[in-house]
């Protein structure tokens, strides 16, 4: 029992230790009118938020390959911000783990292609031009594949806005 207690004790001691670590101590803040978030590290990947002058990023999770851009948890969920309207607060921003590759579009971001579709049943399309298949619902992702014209295509899910199918 003396030994249980003990474990306990020393588990909620060394709990918040580990929490702590976890963070970066990384904090920023904007220091120009405004800066957007976006989804990837792209100045044309697609703006979810866009925050005043004096807003603290408190939570800086990652960073580009080259340092450009930080990853920050903002409203519950997590984008990109430019270093360039950012004065850093505290921490090192080069301590920070370099963030998933995957969410840095190669290449560059291309124009979106004009293709449209027509339905052929309630879930699939056809592909009347070619299409950019994406890693996820905006042009800030990854370009994964190519859809060739006259394709058949199983529809799984869309938007809320209806602009982006799955």
């Amino acid at each position: 029992m003396r030994r249980t207690a003990f474990f306990l004790l020393a588990l909620l001691v060394l709990l918040p230790a580990g929490f702590t670590q976890a963070q970066s101590g990384v904090r920023a803040v904007v220091v120009n009118d405004s800066a957007n978030v976006r989804i990837s590290p792209a100045l044309g990947a697609e703006v979810i938020a866009n925050v005043s002058a004096g807003y603290v990023f408190e939570f800086v999770t990652g960073r580009s390959g080259d340092s450009q851009w930080l990853r920050v948890q903002f409203n519950g969920d997590e984008g990109w911000v430019n270093i360039a309207p950012l004065t850093i607060l505290s921490g090192d921003i080069g301590a920070l783990p370099v963030g998933d590759p995957r969410s840095i579009p190669y290449g560059g971001f291309e124009a979106p292609r004009s293709g449209s579709s027509s339905a052929t049943s309630p879930n699939q399309i056809r592909v009347t031009n070619g299409l950019r298949i994406r890693a996820g619902p905006g042009q800030g992702y990854p370009t994964l594949a190519n859809m060739f014209a006259n394709t058949i295509v199983p529809v799984f899910g869309r938007t809320a806005s209806n602009q982006w199918i799955q």
